[in-house]
């Protein structure tokens, strides 16, 4: 045994494994980013750098006649903040049990649905409400829910929020 470290430069076969794996990783990057977008059809590069940053996911600049679009269906409304819905009192969530009766049909009688909804129990307080919004403005369509909400107060839809977080959440 010679006294020679393996992982030195003085070893060929340490120098010859990194300049292999070093020219497969330039070979590789070379045809990543440069010669397939190049060879893509129907795109039309200005240059090698637009090439690389396009194969990289990176935004390239939008040509002059980039519109801004609009949608044309309604969309949320609900601005979501950090003390939104933090804490509610006892009487809150008494309030949204007994609201929640009408929706025992199919999110169950404790938020548990024995058919093909969303299990209810133990949501954050604040997608519930969000999504009661959006199905009372109607970004959000449904048949169903759309009757069921018609008629509730803002009021309601945070006590129903916070009566289905307080519940316990289903552990799989």
């Amino acid at each position: 045994m010679t006294g020679e470290r393996i992982a030195s430069f003085r070893n060929p076969w340490f120098t010859a494994s990194v300049a292999i794996t070093a020219a497969i990783a330039l070979v590789a990057a070379v045809v990543g980013f440069v010669w397939l977008p190049l060879a893509h059809p129907g795109e039309q590069f200005k240059g090698v750098w637009d090439a690389i940053c396009s194969a990289a996911g990176l935004v390239r600049n939008a040509p002059s006649s980039a519109q801004i679009l609009r949608v044309d269906h309604l969309t949320t409304s609900v601005e979501v903040d950090p003390q939104m819905l933090e804490s509610a009192s006892a009487v809150s969530i008494g309030r949204g049990a007994t609201l929640a009766l009408r929706c025992t049909m199919c999110h169950g009688a404790q938020g548990l649905s024995q058919a093909d909804t969303p299990n209810l129990a133990g949501q954050y307080p604040v997608t519930i409400y969000k999504e009661l919004v959006d199905f009372k403005t109607g970004a959000r369509a449904s048949a169903v829910m759309a009757p069921l909400v018609a008629d509730l107060s803002d009021a309601d839809m945070r006590d129903l929020a916070a009566y289905y977080a307080y519940l316990p959440r289903v552990t799989s």
